[in-house]
């Protein structure tokens, strides 16, 4: 009896079991196949981080797949990512103030294990230069050019090899400044010019006769050079503007360097063309030609200051005729670059009514044939060059 009265709960039990279990089955069976066709389930994807450890002086930026990453910093360690497995190519550079290049370009796998990127101290040094002079400086290491810096600009140079002697050298050739270095690892150091306050400046004068006053910004006279002189005179450093003057009169006026590195040298230009003062003392008119080219009418009496005649000897050629004579002549004067010239016209004697004649000038003049003297002349009446 008392194993009938276990065994008929057990069977009991179990009938209202099976259907259950069925039931569960068949949808366990379902969710195994949706697994197998890919419809709620996705595989991890594998990642990863990149190290990188610099030993170098400063700050270097980083890419991968060229693609910046950020920095990392002078004397240490960052770490970038997450990255997909795979192989990824890392660059490191240094990037500032306009100056770029690489330290290390790395080829790195990422998979379960880190991947590390070393910058190892780079042989090259950082040379910061500021230009505070007009003209623009070149740059020298041990003999050898590494760049140009433009006049009031700074700039930062890279130094391959850094050790031993930095000049600093005009578009002359002149060294400005000198300094030892010995940087590695992208060490920094600083060269400056800073000019001094005034330079110089050697003036000559190419006139043979006569003396010139040589005239600053302001108008004052800072030197007067004799004839043919040469004189050194100080300036404020940069470009000066001068004035070279005779009798108060400006012959030239130029802008030149006044350099404290560089020997800065100005020779006057004196003018090409000048005066000639004329005078005739015929009763009759008298055209004057210089280099075949008419100049002006002189009339009887009368004196003439002729503008814009070569300078230098020049041959001048006069013609006129009068009742009882003439002129048919040509003669040799010169004229100089700041004073000028003067040339009188011979005088012709005329016939004294006792059936003789004489003149001042070559005798026997025939009829003089006319010359075009329809433009009109390049001349100031009454007034003369001073010797």
């Amino acid at each position: 009896m008392l194993n009938n009265r276990v065994f008929v709960p057990v069977v009991l039990i179990l009938s209202l079991l099976m259907p259950t279990a069925a039931f569960a089955g068949r949808k366990g069976h379902s969710r195994d196949r949706d697994y197998a066709h890919g419809r709620n389930h996705r595989a991890p994807v594998e990642q990863g981080y990149i190290t990188v450890r610099n030993d170098n002086d400063a700050a270097l930026e980083v890419l991968v797949r060229g693609k910046v990453q950020g920095e990392v910093d002078a004397m240490s360690t960052a770490r970038f990512g997450p990255f997909p497995e795979g192989n990824h190519k890392v660059r490191v550079r240094f990037n500032r103030r306009g100056l770029r290049f690489p330290v290390t370009v790395q080829k790195v796998y990422v998979g379960h294990g880190p991947a590390r990127v070393f910058a190892a101290q780079a042989d090259v040094g950082l040379l910061k230069v500021r230009n505070d002079w007009v003209e623009p400086m070149t740059v020298v290491l041990n003999g050898r050019s590494v760049g140009t810096i433009g006049a009031n600009q700074k700039q930062l140079f890279k130094l391959r090899d850094a050790y031993g002697r930095v000049e600093l050298r005009t578009p002359r050739g002149t060294t400005a400044l000198t300094k030892h270095v010995s940087l590695q690892g992208l060490q920094r150091d600083r060269v400056a010019i800073v000019p001094p306050r005034e330079g110089t400046v050697t003036i000559t004068n190419p006139s043979r006769q006569h003396a010139l006053d040589i005239l600053c910004a302001r108008g004052s006279v800072v030197a007067t050079l004799p004839p043919s002189a040469r004189r050194t005179v100080i300036q404020p450093a940069g470009d000066v503007t001068l004035t070279a003057a005779y009798r108060g009169q400006a012959i030239q006026r130029t802008t030149v360097l006044s350099s404290p590195y560089d020997r800065s040298a100005w020779t006057v230009a004196l003018p090409t063309r000048s005066t000639l003062g004329v005078r005739n003392p015929n009763r009759f008119s008298v055209d004057v030609f210089v280099g075949g080219q008419f100049f002006a009418t002189v009339a009887g009496n009368d004196k003439l200051m002729l503008d814009n005649v070569p300078v230098g000897h020049i041959q001048v050629e006069l013609v006129g005729q009068g009742r009882r004579g003439g002129i048919s002549q040509v003669v040799s004067t010169r004229v100089d670059a700041l004073s000028g010239g003067f040339l009188p016209i011979p005088q012709v004697r005329v016939a004294d009514g006792r059936g003789g004649s004489s003149s001042s000038c070559d005798s026997g003049y025939a009829e003089v044939p006319p010359r075009d003297t329809s433009r009109r002349g390049r001349g100031r009446s009454r007034s003369y060059a001073r010797n």
